[in-house]
């Protein structure tokens, strides 16, 4: 067996592709709320990594064919954090007049990384927008008014030009720009408030929970709603479906078990992400490869499931689930690890066992699994999945061959 990834780009860190992760129950809520706000900025709250640009993602193609416009705004994009504002605007014409925009940008010299040049010439030339063509006076202004200038140039671009009677605006990596993040949100919600735009304007802006607690009372200031985001109800079975390969893609008890084993990581462990799970499957992939070009004959889940431990500790302790088990040479049996290794070994007999029950609880696992040494390269008597044995301690227990730990 090659891999046990059907494609490995889907494991990559991005959401332009199709959507694997079913956010349908947050996707039907925030998008029933998005409905209710007429216009103002919406902060989704949640950790870094946990999904919520997809989440945004998703709600955008569900709304496909409605009366309003999507326009992203990647902070992260302006090479100077101070001119967030001049770069929105510039965002907004090009999404609003991509063709006159780009018509005009290419005619324009000497203007890479300058965006007010940019913006005072772009918007000059394009029609029926020729409110500055003075740019030395535009530069000469005090801050205050240029930022006037630029509110009273965006309200005639969309006014004049956009359709729709609606726009959502996504305004990507705020949180990371620092005080100017800040001071650019203020800076917006301001001129939605008192622009004739006040009720086509949506801004939606992910935040991470660290920054919007640490700059709470300021984002509370300036956000219209808040919105803390629960992903612990997301379910992971289309994901897997679609990244395993078609082997075992198909093989539905498969599906389930890996479906089941990370959502119940997400709901143990905060810290737990869907960056982090991503992370674990590529790194897992390169264990795989590994193991096998050394003769172990590795279970794929088996693999999956000792790169995870690395990734997760006991409460109040410093090294890793995975260290603990390398130390100790056991997993213990309370464990969501051992549960795994539980329906792993029931599968191998064929039995249906699943990780969790109807109301969420582990598959019960009456020993601790005990790791021990392939001797002889002996698959058939130490394979690589776990195995009940009375040998050699005399007392009924499980085991598993300890070559995962190299890895």
């Amino acid at each position: 067996m090659e891999s046990f990834i059907k494609n490995p780009r889907l494991l990559d860190e991005t959401i332009a592709d199709e959507d694997l992760l079913d956010f349908s129950s947050q996707r039907i809520i925030f998008g029933e709320k998005l409905n209710r706000i007429n216009a103002g900025l919406i902060g989704l709250v949640a950790d870094f990594g946990k999904g919520k640009s997809s989440l945004i993602h998703q709600v955008k193609l569900s709304r496909k064919g409605m009366d309003e416009r999507w326009v992203d705004f990647e902070a992260w994009d302006m090479p100077e954090r101070r001119e967030l504002w001049e770069g929105f605007v510039l965002t907004m014409a090009r999404n609003i007049d991509p063709k006159t925009f780009e018509q005009v940008r290419k005619s324009i010299d000497g203007t890479k990384n300058n965006d007010k040049k940019t913006l005072v010439n772009t918007l000059g030339d394009i029609p029926g927008l020729a409110v500055i063509k003075n740019l030395n006076h535009f530069l000469d202004t005090s801050p205050a008014r240029r930022v006037f200038e630029i509110q009273e140039i965006l309200i005639k671009l969309i006014n004049e030009k956009c359709k729709e009677s609606k726009i959502i605006v996504v305004a990507e990596d705020i949180d990371r720009s620092g005080p100017n993040g800040i001071f650019f949100i203020e800076t917006l919600k301001s001129f939605i408030k008192n622009s004739p735009l006040e009720k086509k304007i949506t801004v939606i802006t992910p935040i991470a929970e660290k920054s919007f607690f640490d700059n709470q009372e300021s984002y509370l200031k300036c956000l219209d709603v808040v919105e803390f985001l629960d992903f612990s109800q997301i379910k992971l079975t289309k994901f897997f479906e679609s990244i395993l390969a078609a082997d075992l893609s198909s093989n539905h008890l498969y599906v389930q078990l890996m479906s089941d084993f990370f959502e119940r990581l997400l709901i143990q462990y905060p810290d737990t992400t869907l960056r982090k799970i991503k992370l674990i499957l590529r790194k897992a992939m390169i264990s795989y490869e590994l193991q096998e070009e050394a003769g172990f004959c590795p279970d794929w889940r088996v693999t999956i499931l000792f790169e995870a431990s690395k990734f997760f500790k006991r409460e109040g302790k410093v090294i890793s689930f995975f260290d603990e088990f390398k130390y100790k040479k056991i997993v213990p049996q309370s464990l969501v690890f051992a549960s795994f290794l539980a329906v792993v070994m029931s599968q191998q007999k064929n039995y249906s066992n699943s990780l969790l029950d109807g109301e969420g609880n582990l598959f019960s696992v009456k020993y601790d699994f005990k790791l021990i040494g392939r001797e002889n390269n002996n698959v058939q008597g130490f394979p690589s999945t776990p195995w009940f044995n009375d040998w050699p301690s005399n007392e009924p227990t499980y085991y598993l061959t300890d070559f995962y730990l190299n890895y």
